[in-house]
């Protein structure tokens, strides 16, 4: 079975998802950790929408239980030592990045995608640009 697009954005969500709950546990800032409640609900509102949208034989693309854990651990590692806001933040610019790459890397493969798939990725696109722009000046 061909995996879409609607595969590879669940999986990016996912790990969006993983790690934005995880820096939410570990951040001692009010004002970050209220940001990042914003965007975990807005990640949950994009994973709704392509559960509602995918086709019911479709599968979508699951975290493996050890990259979950390497993530919470490369966190964990990153920020040892400090868990100060701008770390926290540079963190978030980075995985953003790299939410941006993929996801582009992936419309640009999965171009024949529904228009209502298009659309949902061009919308996790902006919002993760709006994220990233919010946190390189938080």
């Amino acid at each position: 079975m061909e995996r879409g697009l609607l595969y590879f954005m669940y999986g990016n969500l996912q790990m969006g998802a993983l790690t934005t709950q995880h820096l939410i546990k570990i951040c001692p800032d009010e004002n970050l950790r209220a940001s990042l409640l914003k965007d975990l609900h807005a990640i949950e509102k994009f994973q709704n929408a392509i559960l509602a949208l995918k086709d019911s034989d479709e599968q979508l693309k699951p975290v493996n239980n050890i990259v979950e854990k390497n993530t919470q651990i490369g966190i964990d590692m990153k920020t040892v030592f400090s868990k100060d806001t701008d770390k926290l933040c540079e963190m978030l610019v980075s995985g953003y990045e790299k939410g941006i790459q993929s996801l582009n890397e992936n419309m640009a493969k999965h171009k024949n995608e529904s228009d209502e798939a298009i659309q949902l990725a061009e919308g996790y696109l902006n919002f993760m640009k709006e994220c990233r722009a919010k946190y390189k000046g938080f």
